[in-house]
């Protein structure tokens, strides 16, 4: 799989990352159709700049990697000061978290994390936080980069990071 980038030409500013298994053509041709789209600051940028787009590789692994590189990539971008319009993750939906208690992972420790993990962990670290695996599972899956703090708290313990 592809994990890709989404950029305003003109500008240079990186939208969005995504994972692909088709061409970055056909993606970039996918996301213009609007109708793959759900996320309507996506539609929004994608029609206001049609012809102004650039999509380009930054990462490849098979579809397992390319679950962590894209979460990955999305925090690298955020810590960057690029405002991605991914969803959940616009400038509002992260303030909101944030006084939600959600807990950003930096760059360095999402590398790490992912560097370090393995099947057995999602169980482990439940078991460090006295919640279901298909709770911590759902982060590592979906958005390592915006979780609670108490799962923040936990999976820093399990990996050994200053807490």
């Amino acid at each position: 799989m592809i994990v890709y980038s989404l950029e305003i030409k003109s500008t240079g500013d990186i939208f969005y990352v995504g994972s692909t298994r088709n061409s970055l053509k056909t993606r970039l041709k996918s996301h213009r159709s609007y109708r793959s789209d759900s996320n309507q600051s996506l539609k929004k940028i994608l029609s206001e700049n049609r012809d102004d787009i650039k999509i380009e590789e930054i990462d490849r692994g098979d579809t397992y990697d390319a679950v962590f590189l894209e979460a990955y990539w999305i925090g690298q971008f955020i810590e960057w000061g690029f405002v991605l319009c991914n969803k959940n993750l616009s400038v509002k939906s992260l303030n909101q978290k944030t006084k939600k208690c959600s807990a950003l992972f930096t760059a360095e420790e999402t590398e790490l994390i992912y560097s370090l993990y393995k099947t057995g962990d999602y169980a482990a670290i439940a078991e460090l936080n006295n919640c279901s695996k298909s709770i911590i599972s759902f982060y590592f899956v979906n958005n390592l980069n915006s979780v609670p703090e108490w799962a923040y708290m936990g999976i820093k313990k399990y990996y050994g990071l200053p807490v």
